[in-house]
């Protein structure tokens, strides 16, 4: 064949696959004509078999892109879209996508994640011809991610998009092709899009995208990743992607998880699949479905996530513990019930009395309470399944559902799925079991059990995990309004805290004298006639044996500090607050001039202690076991404000201790009802993300983590030091600051 001939048939191939791939609308199609994925030693076809709850989260992209969504008539060849579509796009030329939407994928290990998004990537770049960041937590990563995943195992394995896209190449300013590792550059002669996988070891600039994918959160730098909506303004699209597994409670990926719709995969009962209750049939039927005879002695069993259980009637009695998930019902999440959902078939047949799994990390059986180790399950016909931990009903991993458990975030575009390895088939549940009987002698590796495999957030390195919350919500039950109270027991004792910055974070925490639990019942039923008085006479436990409460938490703007900090303080009878001294040290220090005005409040020189203290900044500059020092501020003019020393270690690890206490939490919650504000979820975010602790440089000591959204936690630790400061002085309770009526409803921060 000569040169020309051979020139002209390979034209003729590049044109036939790129025609191939011009027509597809959606990521399912391109995934499924298209993709491969490595199965040992070989390139198999993309599939969704085992991995069924990725088929969902496919599907929910698609849907975000308008890949899913109904044609919507265009004008002309442009692609504008009509006036009644102005919430949605145009793609291509008849698809609809959603503007502003983020999707958080929260997963274990090891179950195609980052292969879908680079898949993804490919499509976004070569399909649809839009600009995509793909993030990773540092630079290292980006050449084991392109060497080690895009090029082998995408771009290799798709000819028709190899042709189209240079890697290692970009454009620069003036519209050159340049060098740039982890750069792809598409052209099909006429479109052009760039992507670009980077690490994140600085503020990310230059690079303007329509969609952002952040690969394992956690490590990410969280100063650095808040640049990356900038990157998106030019954007008509503006999708925001993050996926990672969650290690730590109330920050990265796990806040991602928190503020989305939070779905999570439900399991349900194999279908047609025979199953024996203890030597009586019975099958899987409707909720509400039972014969006159056994209406009377139905009775409905709960689960632990909302699942109600019924018995059909049937040949025989029916053991309380045995009844049935109905087919109609919401299913099980697996995660949430390990590993009591785990049982071990020794026969290889599923029935009602086999032995369940333990948190020692052996099979017992409820009926002889006989054991048989884990090794068990590879034995002659042994099998390990999931079935429901009442009934003994086998689950079916195939059978995913996701359940969202905040529907309303779908209004704000706001996604999110867990997905544990327990719903995913394609992972040999032998596998997790074994993983399970290691992680329960080894702390370590429980809490990589517990985030690999469960997908659930855990780390020895923080303080406070959402268990710690709830007992703090439980102990002393009350409501929480932020409505001013009717009245203020002169028993009570009130202190708050002030976090200054761009956003002011300001809380009041209040004590008061211990009663019997005769008084504290008496008391309860008080707080159900008058629920707008704020209730805490008898909470009181701190380190002087007091108990204390949150009554108010209020995020402020730096601008509006100056009024409302001192109105709030007046109108809730704060005796003593304390303010951060930074970043706004002006700001801090005129707070304490306008807050001791008028008041006794003085320096006692001989004492080295200000007497009748009312408010005072608070800097950390002090180490470890060095105690708290006050000492007097100096203005340039000469005037003197209150400024307290001491550690910030200390300072939080105060908090910690009041709410994580053996003998129940000193610090208390407001109890989550419908009616809580929504500043409250924020509170209890910030708790958490602050609890974790990180090694210092030089490895030798922890501290707790800075630069995140730690502020409501900050601010209840200064609240705490106003209280010790207080008791270090005298037993007075007086409010500090005199009383205002009331404060207008507009400005009150309700959310």
């Amino acid at each position: 064949m000569n040169p020309i001939d051979y020139l002209s048939q390979q034209l003729d191939a590049d044109v036939a696959e790129m025609a191939a791939l011009a027509p597809m609308d959606s990521l399912r199609e391109f995934l499924e004509r298209h993709a491969r994925v490595k199965d040992g030693a070989q390139y198999v076809p993309y599939h969704f078999a085992g991995r069924e709850a990725l088929a969902q989260i496919v599907e929910r992209i698609d849907s975000i892109l308008g890949s899913a969504g109904l044609p919507i008539e265009v004008q002309g060849s442009s692609g504008r879209v009509s006036n009644v579509a102005s919430e949605k796009l145009a793609i291509g030329n008849s698809q609809l996508a959603m503007q502003d939407a983020s999707l958080a994928i929260c997963g274990g290990a090891q179950f195609g994640k980052t292969v879908l998004m680079l898949n993804l990537l490919v499509y976004l770049a070569a399909v649809r011809f839009r600009n995509v960041g793909y993030y990773l937590p540092d630079d290292d990563l980006v050449q084991g991610i392109v060497d080690g995943k895009l090029r082998p195992d995408v771009l290799d394995q798709i000819p028709a998009v190899a042709r189209l896209i240079q890697l290692g190449r970009t454009l620069n300013g003036s519209g050159r092709a340049v060098n740039r590792k982890g750069a792809l550059l598409i052209t099909d002669g006429t479109r052009t899009a760039l992507a670009y996988v980077r690490g994140m070891g600085k503020v990310p600039t230059t690079f303007s995208m329509d969609v952002v994918i952040q690969d394992e959160k956690d490590d990410i730098a969280e100063y650095n990743a808040k640049f990356l909506a900038g990157r998106l303004t030019a954007s008509d699209l503006r999708f925001s992607l993050s996926i990672g597994t969650q290690r730590y409670h109330g920050a990265g990926q796990n806040r991602e998880f928190e503020e989305g719709t939070q779905h999570v995969g439900f399991l349900f009962p194999k279908e047609k699949e025979g199953f024996s209750v203890l030597g009586s049939e019975f099958s899987v039927g409707d909720r509400n479905e039972t014969s006159a005879d056994d209406a009377d002695e139905k009775s409905p069993l709960s689960t632990g996530c909302g699942v109600t259980l019924l018995a059909r009637s049937g040949g025989g009695s029916i053991p309380e513990n045995r009844k049935l998930i109905t087919e109609n019902s919401s299913g099980l999440n697996p995660e949430e019930h390990w590993p009591q959902v785990c049982r071990l078939s020794l026969s290889g047949v599923p029935q009602a009395d086999d032995p369940q799994l333990t948190l020692e990390g052996d099979f017992v059986s409820a009926v002889t309470g006989q054991r048989w180790p884990v090794t068990a399950m590879r034995e002659g016909n042994a099998r390990v399944y999931l079935a429901d931990p009442v009934t003994g009903a086998p689950l079916d991993r195939r059978s995913v559902r996701f359940v969202a458990r905040r529907p309303d975030r779908e209004a704000q575009r706001k996604w999110s799925y867990r997905v544990s390895q327990l719903i995913i088939d394609a992972i040999d549940l032998r596998q997790i079991v074994a993983a399970w009987a290691e992680a329960v002698r080894d702390s370590e590796k429980m809490i990589a059990f517990c985030t690999d495999r469960l997908a659930l957030p855990r780390s020895m390195s923080q303080g406070l995990d959402p268990a710690a919350l709830q007992r703090a919500r439980e102990a002393e039950p009350y409501s929480l309004a932020l409505t001013m109270p009717t009245r203020v027991a002169p028993t009570r004792v009130r202190y708050a805290g002030l976090d200054m910055g761009d956003r002011c974070w300001f809380v009041v925490a209040e004590t008061g004298e211990g009663k019997s639990a005769d008084d504290a019942d008496l008391h309860r039923l008080k707080r159900e006639e008058n629920p707008n008085e704020i209730p805490s006479e008898n909470l009181r436990q701190s380190a002087d044996g007091s108990r204390s409460c949150l009554v108010w938490a209020e995020m402020i703007s730096a601008e509006r500090v100056r009024e409302r900090v001192p109105e709030l303080c007046r109108a809730l009878g704060v005796k003593i607050l304390c303010v951060d001294a930074g970043p706004l040290r002006d700001l801090s220090r005129d707070l304490c001039f306008t807050l001791g005005a008028g008041s006794a409040q003085r320096w006692d020189e001989a004492a080295a202690m200000w007497r009748y203290l009312r408010a005072a900044t608070v800097e950390f500059t002090l180490r470890e076991g060095q105690g708290i020092r006050q000492k007097p501020g100096v203005t340039q003019d000469g005037a003197q404000y209150p400024l307290i020393a001491c550690n910030r270690e200390e300072t939080i690890a105060r908090v910690i201790a009041d709410l994580q206490h053996p003998g129940g939490p000193r610090f208390l919650l407001p109890e989550r009802t419908a009616q809580l504000p929504p500043i409250l979820a924020t509170y209890e975010q910030h708790l958490l993300a602050g609890s974790r602790q990180e090694r210092s440089g030089d490895g030798k000591s922890l501290h707790y983590v800075d630069k995140c959204e730690n502020h409501f936690l900050l601010a209840t630790a200064y609240a705490a030091l106003a209280r010790q400061l207080d008791a270090t002085e005298s037993a007075t309770v007086s409010p500090g600051f005199g009383r205002v009526q009331s404060i207008h409803r507009s400005r009150r921060m309700e959310g």
